[in-house]
């Protein structure tokens, strides 16, 4: 295999990937910010590397809305092969009470576009992956910041039932099926949702996640309204908007089908182990 870029070099899904790529120096990690311990089988550099460098095949981990800035960047360097990672949240945030998530799902919609755009007019053979809900790192901002308000406080609060169905994928399932399709010349479909190997309602991911963390934790029922008052109350507060958003989607399905990138891309996600 010739030369591979890795766009975002920094992203917590690196390690998993390399696990796949070739260990021969031909990696080149793209980052705004060296790594604080780059991998030893690839070589780590900033994205003014030199026009000469073989990047035959890139894959991008960056948010998908930042990658036209790198269209000339790669066709410079003889890209003919990208793997592109996105996320379900082009989907399920499209129809959002809140702005930001609008805006997030808009974004997703326009760096994917953008990116067929302009694979097809360069003849880049393109793979879009969607990833669920992500989880497997220290900073994965899903199942670690539950861990964290549990190590914390002890305590989640649950609105309703916490019926709404989620389906999260493990970092290592998601970079293994991004290198199968990096190692194709090109995919029968041009774009995945690559979901998890379970769903399970949000009540029960909350109670895996409380199996990972020492001493004693509990589930707090509680109503909705003082998220939202806090939401109106502090319009400017990222974290109060978070906090509403998360809660009016505890009851929501967010269910994914993967069976296409099974067959195409030999996709098989593991059950949802916190923790690993």
């Amino acid at each position: 295999m010739t030369g591979v870029a890795v766009l975002g070099g920094s992203s917590p899904l690196v390690p998993y990937l390399l696990e796949h790529l070739p260990q021969d120096g031909s990696v080149t990690l793209v980052s705004r910010r060296l790594a604080a311990a780059p991998p030893t089988a690839a070589t780590t550099t900033y994205a003014d590397a030199p026009a000469d460098l073989d990047v035959a095949r890139a894959v991008s981990l960056m948010p998908v809305w930042e990658l036209p800035a790198y269209f000339d960047w790669l066709a410079e360097r003889g890209c003919r092969r990208l793997v592109v990672l996105s996320s379900t949240s082009r989907f399920t945030k499209t129809a959002s009470a809140r702005a930001h998530d609008r805006d997030l799902a808009a974004r997703l919609a326009g760096g994917e576009d953008a990116a067929e755009a302009w694979a097809a007019d360069a003849g880049v053979a393109l793979t879009i992956l969607r990833p669920t809900m992500v989880y497997g790192g220290p900073a994965d901002g899903n199942v670690s910041e539950l861990t964290r308000v549990l190590r914390r406080f002890r305590v989640v609060p649950l609105v309703g039932s916490g019926s709404g169905l989620r389906q999260p994928v493990h970092m290592g399932d998601v970079a293994a099926t991004a290198a199968r399709a990096l190692l194709a010349d090109r995919t029968p479909r041009t774009a995945y949702d690559i979901s998890g190997g379970e769903v399970l309602a949000y009540r029960r991911l909350v109670d895996r996640i409380r199996g990972t963390v020492p001493g004693p934790t509990l589930v707090v029922r509680v109503p909705g309204w003082p998220f939202r008052l806090l939401e109106r109350t502090l319009p400017r507060s990222r974290k109060a908007s978070l906090a509403a958003g998360m809660v009016d989607r505890m009851g929501t399905d967010m269910v994914f089908d993967h069976s296409a990138a099974a067959a195409d891309l030999g996709h098989q996600p593991r059950a949802f182990t916190p923790g690993v």
